[in-house]
């Protein structure tokens, strides 16, 4: 090994440099931390929001918590997709409630409480988790 010019040390090291994922960027915006950015604004908003006092400050709570969450989803998703972290129950999760609130405001929250929608929603969690698991495995052997 030492005729070779690489150590044992340089070997795992090198063995460890390349298996460790490398983060992925995002296309439109390269280095950008943007949805990190889009995150603390909402979080500074939604203090700001906080400190308005009792009624006066829905509408930055509400934009904050909107912004907290399309940064986290993006951020979720592109780390998902890029088989950087896996995320699948975060996702699922997500696309879970976003179908409970469109019921919720289509056809009222007793629709969307109803036991049958329940039971739907839970067995859609478990097939959405296992297929963005599965697409995180297999994006992940993709890449190596």
């Amino acid at each position: 090994a030492a005729l070779s010019g690489i150590t044992r040390a340089g070997r795992g090291s090198a063995r460890r440099s390349a298996e460790r994922p490398v983060r992925p960027e995002s296309l439109l915006w390269g280095k950008l931390p943007v949805s990190e950015l889009v995150m603390l604004l909402g979080t500074v908003l939604i203090f700001v929001g906080l400190g308005k006092g009792q009624g006066q400050g829905t509408d930055l709570l509400t934009v904050g918590a909107a912004m907290v969450g399309v940064g986290a989803l993006e951020l979720t998703a592109r780390e998902h997709f890029g088989a950087f972290k896996p995320h699948p129950f975060f996702l699922a999760g997500l696309a879970v409630l976003a179908l409970t609130g469109l019921i919720s405001l289509v056809g009222g929250t007793d629709a969307a409480r109803h036991p049958l929608a329940v039971a739907f929603y839970a067995a859609l969690f478990g097939v959405l988790a296992t297929m963005l698991r599965n697409t995180y495995t297999g994006a992940r052997g993709f890449r190596a």
